[in-house]
């Protein structure tokens, strides 16, 4: 296994991230970090195949589902995002960090993110020192994310189309949305399980498995346990309507309430 590579990786995001960085400060911006969160995985997998080229096939399909996830979310992202305020969420940082304002946002926020992205990038890093082993597998995780990527990008478009219309206090519960309270973050996971099936497909190291599991599990924890669905739920907290809207749609597996 080419440690290497992981170290070009972990280079490569902070680089990324401090770019980002400086285009927030010149914004006054700081959640311009979401916009470029998906786009830190196309440069990743941009530079890995400048460094390991000529990958072999299915490298190669790994490589384009990683870069089409990162593609999607963010173009959807800076749709959504880009010309409004500063999120709720890092203005209240802000509002934290009386001293040293800029340097704390530089290590709390884009280096944080530089470290979860590399986490995110360790599946496709580790998919790159191996060759295939199992198509059936490989064909299995890309049928996964599919599901993942078709389930997200249906959410995310059924939801801006609702926000151009809603009336105040209106709760979105159709297509999608009333399959699943969150169907976007199930679509991220789920599309991320798929490349780490996909990954599978290539190992043959217990180590390697495991590594190659690092990327599905750290966007599991991060959208069901951490940045997710935890702070948005606690910001529909007291709402009448989101919690009668509870009562009918589960939070994340997009599967009917008895």
């Amino acid at each position: 296994m080419d440690g290497l590579l992981y170290l070009w990786g972990a280079l490569t995001l902070v680089a990324f991230f401090t770019l980002v960085y400086v285009i927030a400060l010149v914004r006054n911006d700081y959640s311009t970090v979401d916009v470029f969160w998906g786009m830190a995985q196309v440069a990743l997998s941009f530079v890995l195949f400048l460094i390991v080229r000529p990958v072999s096939l299915s490298q190669g399909l790994i490589l384009i589902m990683v870069v089409l996830w990162g593609l999607r979310l963010s173009i959807y992202l800076y749709m959504r995002n880009w010309h409004k305020p500063e999120d709720f969420r890092y203005q209240a940082m802000r509002k934290k960090w009386h001293k040293a304002e800029k340097l704390q946002a530089y290590v709390k926020v884009f280096l944080l993110q530089s470290g979860f992205a590399f986490l995110m990038g360790i599946t496709l890093i580790t998919v790159l020192n191996y060759d295939l082993e199992s198509p059936v597998l490989l064909i299995a995780g890309l049928g996964i994310f599919l599901i993942g990527l078709v389930f997200e990008t249906v959410g995310d478009a059924q939801m801006m189309r609702f926000r151009r219309t809603k009336q105040p206090g209106e709760i979105m519960q159709k297509g999608v949305w009333g399959l699943s309270r969150h169907p976007n973050y199930f679509g991220e996971v789920t599309a991320w399980w798929g490349i780490g099936f996909m990954a599978l497909a290539h190992v043959n190291t217990l180590l390697a498995v495991l590594l190659s599991l690092i990327s599905p599990v750290t966007i599991t924890f991060l959208l069901l346990g951490l940045s997710g669905i935890p702070l948005l739920e606690k910001k529909y907290e007291g709402n009448d309507a989101y919690d009668a809207y509870k009562q009918k749609v589960r939070a994340f597996f997009p599967i009917p309430k008895k």
